[in-house]
């Protein structure tokens, strides 16, 4: 039975993946929000991030979709109370209150879920604009749901809130699909392996000032920054969308994604601006013989100040 739901649901996002016809609609509303954020600036920058969720260091979209799933089932649980043990117990009132509840979340899930919409791949926003469309039905769905029960016709809102619910379940499970199958909102930087043994990687003196250098450390890819004359070593792939930060830029102490923006600080690999929301895996660095080293860094640890610093005489040290 498992294999053959997995297999109808592989079909299905397989079928969706491939409906070019939704670019017709994706494309441009991508096209307007990034235009949306960019007009706004420095404030659309940082309301950008704080819809991403960067400063709660988890997607925010994620965390709001629990609110409606959460407070929808709650209703669907209170309606069947109220159908079979008894009217004159408050269950339908309350199942009222959760829809309302749950119309304010599906609401906030939806703007943050926008914010998110701008920076996926096209297979992404097919999968991405059909969740978006089943979730807004579901939210026609219990927005009428509520305004009937108001009017008092219980029965028509409980048959609304079943239908409603069954279309959520259809979209969490196209959500679903983004998140673990195309991971979206998972990090992508590389996070294999332990601290190991150090490796060296590049002479020292071929490392340049400002000029973000990739080298691979067991099969892992680092990016190595010279600034301010110190060494500095991150997971090469951006967290974000895996983006090659050895073509990004240093901006202040921090080095800058070339594919959407975001900045991670150099010195323990940070998030300081989004889209990003995970940090980078940092390395450790030591210098031998002329060579940078590098280990995997613990996660979590602070790097003492020596592990990055140049040595005095050391080729290349300012």
């Amino acid at each position: 039975m498992r294999k053959l739901m997995s297999r109808f649901w592989d079909r299905i996002f397989g079928t969706v993946e491939r409906q070019d016809w939704l670019d017709r609609v994706g494309d441009p509303l991508e096209a307007a929000l990034k235009k949306t954020f960019d007009a706004g600036g420095p404030v659309g920058k940082k309301a950008g991030d704080f819809l991403h969720g960067t400063w709660f260091g988890h997607p925010l979209h994620a965390a709001l979709t629990d609110v409606p799933v959460g407070a929808w089932t709650t209703a669907l649980v209170l309606d069947v109370l109220d159908d079979t043990i008894s009217r004159r117990r408050g269950y339908s009132t309350a199942a009222r209150h959760a829809l309302a509840v749950g119309i304010g979340g599906a609401v906030a899930a939806a703007v943050t879920g926008l914010a998110d919409f701008q920076h996926l791949s096209v297979k992404q926003r097919r999968i991405g604009l059909t969740h978006a469309m089943m979730n807004t039905g579901a939210l026609v769905l219990m927005t009428s749901s509520y305004m009937a029960r108001r009017r008092g016709n219980i029965d028509t809102g409980k048959a609304l809130t079943r239908l409603g619910w069954a279309v959520m379940a259809m979209a969490a499970h196209f959500g679903g699909h983004l998140v673990y199958q195309q991971r979206v909102g998972v990090t992508k930087a590389d996070e294999r392996g332990r601290p190991g043994e150090f490796l060296p990687v590049l002479p020292v003196g071929e490392l340049r000032e400002d000029d973000p250098r990739r080298v691979i450390v067991d099969d892992v890819r680092v990016v190595l920054v010279r600034h301010a004359g110190r060494i500095y070593a991150l997971g090469e792939e951006c967290s974000h969308m895996g983006g090659p930060l050895a073509e990004g830029e240093i901006v202040g102490d921090s080095i800058k994604c070339p594919w959407h923006g975001s900045h991670f600080a150099l010195a323990d690999g940070r998030v300081e601006q989004g889209p990003a929301i995970h940090a980078q895996p940092c390395f450790e660095i030591r210098i031998r013989d002329g060579q940078i080293e590098l280990r995997r860094a613990e996660r979590g640890r602070e790097l003492p100040a020596y592990a990055s610093a140049l040595p005095a005489g050391a080729p290349g040290a300012s």
